[in-house]
């Protein structure tokens, strides 16, 4: 397993610059896959046994900034160098992605972040029964709401958090009311609130549908869950693996015939 995936296991370091991750990359003989962070790794570090054959190595960056920040600056890489970047979906799952990121270099997560696609990949829905799986419902009505009026700012260019920990709007009424409630001529983004609650699974923050799952769920926390997630190795997980395969293999075949 690479260097740079136990580094940030440990995360005992800060991670590396995208500058540091573009000389990292340059010097490498190996393929490499830049990716957000430790929870991702928690994911695609099965691709380092998947691909054990090319010596694939997974680089965490810090965060999403961080990886496109390094996308950015893959002109500097050498021709011979070979890099992919996995990036989550964010709120582009709602709007769309920029035109400048599409692109074959670089893949996003199907939902709105990894945790998103190893919920689908884990049927981690599954995991409640009776009345865990009532209270999950009913507090997911409410954090729907909740998400929609934040989601609408932010794509509106307004200061909002979307890391709002499921627990403040169920421990105290009075900071649910305050997050519930609408700016003077706000209007209610109902339409994007019911678009969240037919598709919660890829629309809705991973961290909050996670945090909202193990309220129901004493005992599991979000490395528990990625590794159920990846450990299926579902039609999302497949489809990452088909895009590595895929990339490394035509780059390695496009440098075969160029040194010819």
């Amino acid at each position: 397993m690479g260097m740079l995936v136990n580094m940030a296991r440990a995360r005992k370091v800060p991670y590396p610059s995208p500058q540091e991750i573009i000389a990292t990359i340059s010097k490498s003989r190996f393929p490499s896959i830049v990716t957000e962070g430790d929870d991702d790794v928690i994911v695609l570090r099965r691709l380092e046994d998947e691909f054990a054959d090319i010596g694939l190595t997974i680089i965490p960056a810090g965060g999403r900034d961080a990886v496109l920040a390094t996308y950015e600056l893959r002109a500097m890489l050498p021709s011979s160098a070979q890099a992919l970047f996995i990036a989550d979906r964010d709120l582009w799952v709602i709007s769309s992605v920029p035109d400048h990121y599409v692109s074959d270099e670089i893949l996003f997560t199907d939902g709105y972040s990894i945790e998103n696609d190893m919920f689908v990949d884990g049927s981690l829905e599954e995991l409640l029964v009776g009345s865990a799986r009532a209270n999950f419902l009913r507090e997911l009505e409410i954090v729907c709401s909740w998400y929609a009026i934040a989601a609408n700012r932010i794509l509106r260019q307004q200061d909002e958090r979307l890391d709002v920990h499921p627990n403040e709007l169920f421990e105290s009424s009075a900071r649910r009311n305050a997050l519930l409630q609408l700016e003077p001529h706000e209007e209610n983004p109902e339409f994007l609130a019911q678009s969240i609650r037919e598709n919660y699974i890829r629309l809705m923050r991973g961290k909050t549908l996670f945090a909202l799952l193990i309220r129901q769920l004493p005992g599991y926390n979000n490395r528990t869950l990625l590794n159920i997630g990846a450990s299926r190795k579902g039609a999302l997980f497949k489809k990452i693996v088909r895009k590595v395969e895929s990339y490394f293999l035509q780059n390695q075949d496009n440098h075969i015939r160029s040194v010819a």
